[in-house]
């Protein structure tokens, strides 16, 4: 092999060398946030359950109300007046505190809420009670 054939080669190597780790994508960038919002959509998700997409409404430190959507999954710690709870328990239009987790790649990024914190007044009436349903008005007067 001649001279300027190993020196051609020897640049490729290198060139190689170089430039293929660049072309591994990146770490991902993991922060966590923790917001105030109103919840205004949660739809359980088709394709995977146990899963929740949800939308909420926020005001920044700025004064702009936003809006943002995640994802809840099993390990969601969820928790309503400090007991534990489901999200079929949580209402659209309630007020939550929720630690995210915000997961920043090549293709996009993604949050997962980690913890849901509600409080709840329970003296307050959302609808007709099991005692109203059940009611026929017998005794009545």
């Amino acid at each position: 092999m001649n001279i300027a054939a190993r020196f051609a080669r020897t640049a490729l190597l290198v060139t190689l060398a170089v430039t293929l780790p660049g072309c591994e994508p990146s770490e991902p960038e993991i922060e966590h946030r923790q917001i105030t919002g109103t919840i205004k959509h949660m739809k359980k998700s088709e394709s995977d359950p146990g899963h929740w997409e949800v939308q909420m409404e926020f005001v920044n430190k700025a004064g702009n109300t936003l809006s943002v959507e995640g994802n809840v999954n099993p390990e969601t710690e969820i928790l309503i007046n400090g007991r534990v709870a489901a999200m079929t328990d949580v209402r659209i239009g309630e007020h939550a505190d929720v630690l995210g987790r915000i997961v920043t790649t090549d293709q996009g990024r993604t949050i997962t809420a980690l913890k849901i914190k509600i409080a709840r007044d329970e003296s307050v009436s959302f609808g007709k009670s099991d005692k109203d349903e059940k009611s026929d008005g017998a005794g009545d007067k």
